[in-house]
């Protein structure tokens, strides 16, 4: 089939020669069911747009968004992240031993060897691997989880119950995708309704794979959490995941507070996608939190902003009909003088005055949003990798997909603990000079070493070329 072919029927042929009868012979009827819907939404989102537009589109937009970031710097720091970054463990830890040999390594490479290793001693070796991760990543003894199933299925991610009585709190986290199981609820973007907990007010609108992982999760962690509530009443309970655990840990915090009120319940979601309509996701803002770590593109991913970013691709390629032959022109020129591609596209931006913001009048499908207040993770230098703020931004921001080159990697796990650390640590220093007597490069110790309170110091080597050295303040009461 020839490559200009629209991507949509491109879907459709894969799908009917290959893995349609690879689909019937291997697959339980519950995922084939997901995989019709995966090859059904392809093939719509592929109609009337060529694999050169696409990818020419797709080039455009990602210079633009280099020197035209939608979001401004001007909302207020988050001072208070040391929570965050201590729940965050727990976020990433449910991942097992795979994901935090990776972490503890430092390698991108031994995150894709560790998932794709297996363990052919049985399901107790696994857990046992597990539990000692746990217990080397997180620095807590394993005895604090009260209930925990290590392994995922059909729209029924793993997760773990723990009391951590330095923070007299109850944690739920919940895994994020590993596998093929997780990845099916991550495909099943379409919406669903939810009762609100708004008076008076008509159903929520939720994500309705991620809604689907909530309700069995409930049904699997309730009879622990009563229990565990009941002998601990003062605690709080706080829920927590990344990616589709962030998605699910969002909707299970929901369901919680609607059918237990009493329970002082808190949500802390790293990568978490959009989940809820806009009046949702406000309304739980007093008890739930989402991190954005920089161009994460699953934070800002819907039905409606993917149909957004094809409008706006076709309308970039339609305001000049020869541009996306030009673009190939471009892109595929010869020099003496190499060029990146990122300053080609800007020259052709300009040389064709195509006019962005204009284009974004064509964001009008309907969307869902990120629940709760949303925290962005950014460097504004981003030659100065220690520059790291944590600003709290509203949900609306994040309605529109941000292409850039690292839009896939600011997803992963270790990023969001890192780069909290990082803002702390940042946040830290700017305190530090602007109180200090002497100059902060003469202050003796730390203000947080010197409280009296216990202190986890937490070494971070970013990309082998520093290392910062992070104390965070472990007092409950702080």
């Amino acid at each position: 089939m020839s490559f200009f072919n629209d991507v949509g029927q491109k879907a459709q042929a894969l799908y009917k020669s290959t893995f349609k009868s690879i689909q019937t012979a291997l697959l339980t009827p519950e995922t084939s069911q997901v995989v019709d819907e995966l090859f059904h939404l392809l093939e719509e989102y592929g109609k009337g747009i060529t694999v050169p537009d696409l990818i020419s589109g797709y080039l455009l937009l990602t210079s633009y968004y280099h020197y035209y970031h939608p979001f401004s710097k001007t909302y207020e720091t988050v001072e208070d992240l040391e929570t965050y970054a201590y729940y965050c463990k727990f976020a990433n830890a449910i991942y097992g031993w795979k994901l935090i040999e990776a972490i503890i390594n430092k390698s991108v490479g031994r995150v894709v060897t560790g998932l794709g290793t297996k363990i052919t001693t049985g399901q107790e070796s696994e857990i046992l691997h597990n539990l000692e991760s746990f217990e080397s990543y997180t620095t807590f003894n394993r005895d604090i989880i009260v209930h925990a199933e290590w392994f995922s299925h059909h729209m029924k991610p793993a997760h773990l119950v723990a009391l951590c009585h330095d923070r007299k709190s109850i944690v739920v986290a919940i895994r994020g995708t590993m596998d093929l199981h997780d990845a099916l609820a991550d495909v099943i973007c379409n919406y669903d309704t939810i009762d609100s907990l708004i008076a008076d007010a008509p159903p929520a609108k939720c994500h309705k794979g991620m809604k689907v992982c909530a309700e069995n999760k409930y049904k699997d962690t309730i009879t622990a959490l009563e229990e565990t509530v009941e002998k601990y009443p003062d605690y709080s309970v706080v829920v927590t995941g990344h990616s589709l655990g962030a998605g699910t840990a969002g909707i299970l915090a929901y369901l919680y507070k609607l059918r237990h009120p009493q329970w002082n319940l808190q949500a802390y979601l790293f990568g978490c996608p959009p989940i809820f309509d806009i009046e949702t996701a406000v309304y739980c803002r007093s008890f739930m939190t989402s991190f954005v770590n920089r161009d994460d593109i699953i934070p800002r991913l819907t039905f409606g902003s993917l149909y957004d970013l094809k409008a706006m691709i076709r309308a970039c390629l339609d305001s000049n009909p020869r541009s996306s032959q030009r673009m190939w022109h471009v892109l595929t020129a010869g020099g003496n003088i190499p060029q990146s591609m990122t300053q080609k596209t800007k020259e052709f931006v300009e040389a064709n005055h195509l006019d962005f913001e204009s284009l974004k009048q064509h964001k009008v499908n309907e969307k869902i949003f990120l629940p709760g207040r949303a925290i962005y993770l950014h460097s504004p230098k981003e030659k100065t990798i220690n520059d790291w703020y944590g600003e709290f931004a509203e949900n609306s921001v994040f309605d529109e997909i941000v292409l850039s080159t690292h839009m896939f990697t600011d997803h992963m796990p270790d990023q969001y603990e890192n780069n909290i650390l990082l803002s702390i640590h940042k946040h830290t220093l700017e305190k530090d000079i602007l109180f200090a007597e002497k100059p902060a490069e003469e202050a003796e110790g730390n203000p947080l070493a010197e409280s009296g309170s216990p202190v986890q110091v937490v070494e971070l080597k970013i990309k082998e070329e520093t290392t910062v050295t992070q104390q965070v303040d472990l007092d409950p009461s702080v």
